[in-house]
This record gives structure tokens, C-alpha cells and sequence, in this order.
């Protein structure tokens, strides 16, 4: 028997080795990518990429590809400059990377002495009370008007961005509204994980509730008229009202102990919207979305383009709030069909991000907004300002194209 040398041993080893290389090479050569802009800062292949974004994510929320995103570097610092910030955007003289995604080198802050160093400029619509415009030190400078706040019109007719001086001045929008440059809903809704997924008791915890119809409305007069149209629901079915415009009480910062009792007290919860405005679903809706109980929602959204249908109730489907009360009782009189609703929205969460209004030690208040996804964006565009370049000719217009309007439904 012929019996290889040490040093003929280990050649045929390295090519046996490099032989069965090449076989695989063959199949499959995928490099890992860094995942796009609404994803975690880890590496997956560009496959798992294509497979995450179909399987657990509406595609309307992206309005860039994952392909656009690989090719991208970020070498050069940008600045994102709050000139005019939200209120639940607390002053930050310092720069902050961005929280979903530090590693594109974007850094926000609210201190205006980085304005000739800005790449952005970002001013909130509803609060923006500058009279002239400052000088932009730098006409590739982006500047973004901004908000978050349903267009009515007891604050968006005297705003500074109509008067003359400022509306043609604007690069990019960032809205609720689907025709934003840059668009920033309150939350969206997605598929489960399998991760995520768990065999819950979910009949036992429907069946320990002993309530029907649950919500909290801090503002009673609204555009949207939602408390005329709780009192006409009110005639036909019970609904337990907390905050301001009702008799229960629950303090505003004790959010996490009101989750919970609606979990373990409600079969339904009202998510109506102060105003009637396309494309506006705020957090009211989203913050919800993850309890065990159906929500109700009153709103100008396209509820079924964003969330999926069977897994909530929308007045519009309904001619009358009778008819809305009567579908109520007979899902809280039949546990089958209400257990149907529950397990289909088990499969799907929310996700939305607590803004927290901090004075001195204090949190004060806290906001819901899908924002550090938006700011990615702004951020993947100022890398890439070549193909995002642009002046908005008369904002005032685009503005108004998409006013809130008044409810029809009051019957």
C-alpha cells in the first residue's frame, strides 16, 4: 500500500479544498450588504434582504430600494440642522447621530450656530414664525418644511412659509402625507416575525374582559367633530370614556398602567382622529394597534392601504352609528367571530417611537412618531444629492392640496 509523504498529503488536502470552493462558488456568491434604511444595522444577504422587505413590510413605506441603499457610502459628515423644531424635539446643542442608522454619518441638532455648516434645514410648518428668511450660506443647502400636525386651518392660513418672501424657498417635504419627499407617518404596521410569534392564550384573555368599549380623548371640540359623533354612538351602545372630555381619569404620563387595563378590561377601543385629513393616521391608532383588544377607527386615512384589513373596524363601512353599535354587540355577543379579528391582528404589530418632552429631569410628555426612519431618508439624500436636487415652486400650493375637511358622517 502506497502511503502519501506529510508534504503530498497536504497539497491534495488544499486542492480537494479549493475544488470543493469552486463547486460552491458556482451556486451561490452573495456578499453581505449592509440592510437599507428601516431595517437594523446588521449584515444579511442581499436575498434575505429582498425576502425581509416582502414578506413583512408594506412596500408603499419605501420609496428607496434596497439595491439603492448598498450602493451608497457615506463618507463625508452631514449635518441635519432643527432651524424651526416640533415641540417633542427636545433642544440638543450637541450633534446626535442618527438613531436608526449612526453608521450613514448624519447627525442632528437644534443649535443654530451649525447653520453654515448644515447640509439640511428643517423647520416646522405649524410653529415657523420667522417674518424674512435668513441668507443660505451654501445654495446646495436642502431646506425641508416639516410637521407632523393635521392641515387646519386655525394655524395653517397665518404660517411664515405662505408669505411671499418664503415659499418658493423650500427643497423637500416631510409629511404624514404619502406625497411627502420624505414621507414620515406616525407608525406603520407589519407582519410578525416568526420570532415574534407566540402561542398565546388569547381566549382566555378575551374571555376575563368584562367591558365592552373603551377611549381617552383629551380635546373635545375638534375638527372632526369625534365627540357630536361618540354621543350619537353613545345612544346605542356603552362606552367608557377617560381624559378630558370624559367622566374616568388616567394621568397622560401613566401610558404603560392604561395599555395594560384596556388589555385586561376592553374588548374594543375607539381610535378617532381630531381631524378628517387624507393620509393623517396618528398615534392614536398605532400606539393601540399592539393591545388585545379590535380597534374602532374615524379617520380620512385609507386605513385598508396601511394596516390589514379583518384586523380592525372602520366607521366608513357603516351608514349609521347604529348600525356600528349593532355590529359591536354582535361581535361582543359572539365570541368566534370577535376571536376571528383578535387571532388575524396577532399575526401583525405596530411600530411607532416614543418622543419624550424632557424639562430638566422631568418627562413631561410623550409623542409617538415614526420619525428616525424619515431622517435615514434625508440623510441617504444628502449622500446622493446629484439625483434629489430640486426647488418646490410655491409650496403654499402643495400645502394646501391635501387640507383636512369636514366629517360627513353624523348620522
Amino acid at each position: 500500500m502506497h502511503i502519501l509523504s506529510s508534504h503530498r498529503r497536504t497539497i491534495v488536502v488544499v486542492l480537494v479544498a479549493i475544488s470543493l470552493l469552486t463547486v460552491v462558488m458556482k451556486f451561490k456568491v452573495i456578499k453581505p450588504v449592509m440592510l437599507p434604511q428601516y431595517f437594523l444595522a446588521e449584515e444579511v444577504t442581499k436575498q434575505e434582504v429582498k425576502e425581509y422587505t416582502h414578506a413583512y413590510f408594506h412596500p408603499y413605506i419605501y420609496t428607496l430600494s434596497p439595491t439603492d441603499h448598498i450602493k451608497t457610502t457615506y463618507k463625508d459628515r452631514k449635518i441635519i440642522l432643527w432651524y424651526v423644531p416640533p415641540r417633542y424635539v427636545n433642544n440638543t446643542p450637541n450633534l446626535q447621530p442618527l438613531k436608526a442608522c449612526p453608521e450613514r454619518n448624519c447627525f442632528t441638532t437644534t443649535n443654530t450656530k451649525y447653520m453654515n455648516e448644515a447640509a439640511a434645514v428643517l423647520f416646522n410648518a405649524q410653529i415657523m414664525q420667522i417674518p424674512k428668511p435668513m441668507s443660505r450660506p451654501d445654495p446646495k443647502q436642502i431646506w425641508i418644511l416639516h410637521d407632523t400636525e393635521p392641515e387646519k386651518p386655525d394655524w395653517s392660513h397665518s404660517v411664515a412659509f405662505r408669505k411671499p418672501q418664503w415659499r418658493d424657498l423650500f427643497n423637500w417635504t416631510m409629511f404624514y402625507r404619502e406625497d411627502s419627499d420624505i414621507f414620515a407617518p406616525y407608525g406603520i404596521v407589519r407582519k410578525k416575525k416568526p420570532s415574534e410569534l407566540f402561542n398565546r392564550d388569547l381566549d382566555s384573555i378575551v374571555k376575563n374582559k368584562n367591558k365592552t368599549v373603551a377611549s381617552m380623548f383629551s380635546h373635545c371640540a375638534t375638527e372632526g367633530k369625534r365627540q357630536e359623533y361618540v354621543k350619537l354612538l353613545q345612544k346605542h351602545i356603552d362606552i367608557d370614556i377617560y381624559g378630558g372630555c370624559g367622566p374616568l381619569k388616567w394621568s397622560r404620563n401613566n401610558d404603560r398602567g392604561f395599555m395594560t387595563m384596556l388589555n385586561l378590561t376592553y374588548k374594543f377601543y375607539l381610535a378617532f382622529e381630531n381631524s378628517f385629513c387624507e393620509d393623517y393616521i396618528s398615534e392614536k391608532f398605532y400606539r393601540y394597534y399592539i393591545a388585545d383588544i379590535i380597534l374602532v377607527a374615524r379617520g380620512g386615512g385609507n386605513y385598508t392601504k396601511y394596516i390589514p384589513a379583518g384586523t380592525f373596524i372602520d366607521t366608513r363601512d357603516f351608514n349609521t352609528t347604529k348600525d356600528l353599535a349593532d355590529h359591536l354587540h354582535y361581535l361582543n355577543k359572539n365570541h368566534e367571530a370577535y376571536m376571528a379579528l383578535l387571532r388575524k391582528k396577532d399575526l401583525y404589530i405596530s411600530e411607532t417611537e416614543p418622543q419624550k418632552t424632557v424639562h430638566g429631569k422631568t418627562v413631561t410628555f410623550t409623542h409617538y412618531q415614526y420619525e428616525t426612519r424619515g431622517l435615514c431618508e434625508v440623510c441617504y439624500r444628502l449622500h446622493n444629492l446629484q439625483n434629489y436636487s430640486k426647488t418646490i415652486e410655491r409650496i403654499d400650493k402643495w400645502f394646501d392640496s391635501k387640507l383636512c375637511y369636514p366629517p360627513t358622517d353624523l348620522m
